[in-house]
Protein backbone atom coordinates (compact mmCIF):
# COMPACT_ATOMS: atom_id res chain seq x y z
CA UNK A 1 0.00 0.00 0.00
CA UNK A 2 3.29 2.49 0.70
CA UNK A 3 4.26 1.81 -2.79
CA UNK A 4 1.03 2.94 -4.01
CA UNK A 5 1.06 5.96 -2.22
CA UNK A 6 4.29 7.30 -3.54
CA UNK A 7 3.76 6.74 -6.61
CA UNK A 8 0.32 8.76 -6.45
CA UNK A 9 1.99 11.18 -4.74
CA UNK A 10 4.85 10.96 -7.44
CA UNK A 11 2.43 11.35 -10.79
CA UNK A 12 -0.99 12.50 -9.25
CA UNK A 13 0.06 15.70 -11.10
CA UNK A 14 0.09 14.20 -14.41
CA UNK A 15 -3.60 13.15 -14.53
CA UNK A 16 -6.87 15.67 -14.56
CA UNK A 17 -8.88 13.11 -12.03
CA UNK A 18 -8.07 10.48 -9.59
CA UNK A 19 -10.04 7.48 -12.06
CA UNK A 20 -7.59 8.61 -14.45
CA UNK A 21 -5.03 7.53 -12.43
CA UNK A 22 -6.36 4.27 -11.04
CA UNK A 23 -7.15 3.38 -14.73
CA UNK A 24 -3.55 4.18 -15.23
CA UNK A 25 -2.33 2.22 -12.12
CA UNK A 26 -4.18 -1.24 -13.00
CA UNK A 27 -3.84 -0.84 -16.99
CA UNK A 28 -1.06 0.57 -18.09
CA UNK A 29 1.58 0.43 -15.51
CA UNK A 30 3.65 -3.18 -15.67
CA UNK A 31 4.05 -4.51 -11.93
CA UNK A 32 7.26 -5.91 -11.59
CA UNK A 33 6.13 -7.74 -8.75
CA UNK A 34 3.03 -9.47 -10.04
CA UNK A 35 5.17 -13.27 -12.08
CA UNK A 36 8.94 -13.82 -11.96
CA UNK A 37 8.37 -15.31 -15.32
CA UNK A 38 6.40 -12.34 -17.27
CA UNK A 39 7.00 -10.02 -14.73
CA UNK A 40 6.76 -7.25 -16.96
CA UNK A 41 2.67 -7.22 -17.00
CA UNK A 42 -0.14 -4.98 -16.21
CA UNK A 43 -2.21 -6.06 -13.50
CA UNK A 44 -5.21 -6.22 -16.12
CA UNK A 45 -3.02 -8.64 -18.58
CA UNK A 46 -2.10 -10.81 -15.36
CA UNK A 47 -5.97 -11.41 -14.16
CA UNK A 48 -6.67 -12.11 -17.95
CA UNK A 49 -3.75 -14.45 -18.57
CA UNK A 50 -4.39 -16.63 -15.69
CA UNK A 51 -8.12 -17.10 -15.67
CA UNK A 52 -9.26 -20.63 -17.41
CA UNK A 53 -10.54 -20.50 -20.61
CA UNK A 54 -14.31 -21.58 -19.59
CA UNK A 55 -14.16 -18.02 -17.41
CA UNK A 56 -13.11 -16.31 -20.13
CA UNK A 57 -15.94 -18.01 -22.36
CA UNK A 58 -18.29 -16.71 -19.40
CA UNK A 59 -17.19 -13.56 -19.71
CA UNK A 60 -17.82 -13.00 -23.18
CA UNK A 61 -21.07 -14.81 -23.45
CA UNK A 62 -22.53 -12.43 -20.42
CA UNK A 63 -20.86 -9.34 -22.13
CA UNK A 64 -22.32 -10.45 -25.87
CA UNK A 65 -26.26 -11.28 -24.26
CA UNK A 66 -26.08 -7.43 -22.05
CA UNK A 67 -24.97 -5.86 -25.62
CA UNK A 68 -27.82 -7.73 -27.75
CA UNK A 69 -30.15 -6.55 -24.55
CA UNK A 70 -29.17 -2.81 -24.80
CA UNK A 71 -30.28 -2.98 -28.54
CA UNK A 72 -33.71 -4.69 -27.71
CA UNK A 73 -32.56 -8.10 -30.07
CA UNK A 74 -33.95 -10.24 -27.42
Amino acid sequence: MEKWYDLYEKYRSEFKAFADFVKWYNTVRFHESLDQKHFLQTPENAFWSRLPVESKLNVFLKRMEAEINVFGRI
